[in-house]
């Protein structure tokens, strides 16, 4: 856990990517509550069932692109 920690510290965001088996069904791992903590942004693949119950809909990404804008809209918005 305390490894993790030190990741997310160090990271703007983390894609919470799941087994096809957690998406279909909207089962979340524990990489949320040690991503959010750490202050990382947690995007959420739109995949994942109900995944707007568990980021705001702003996070939710539809593919690699959205990752890109997101990140960079979160960067500019910081200067």
């Amino acid at each position: 856990m305390a490894a993790a920690a030190g990741v997310y510290g160090r990271s703007l965001a983390t894609v919470l990517m799941l087994p096809e088996r957690y998406a279909a069904v909207g089962q979340m791992t524990q990489r949320i509550f040690e991503a959010v903590p750490a202050g990382c942004l947690p995007l959420a693949p739109a995949d994942i069932r109900f995944a707007d119950r568990f980021v705001p809909k702003e996070l939710v990404v539809h593919s690699g692109s959205d990752v890109l804008e997101r990140l960079s809209h979160g960067c500019r918005s910081r200067r």
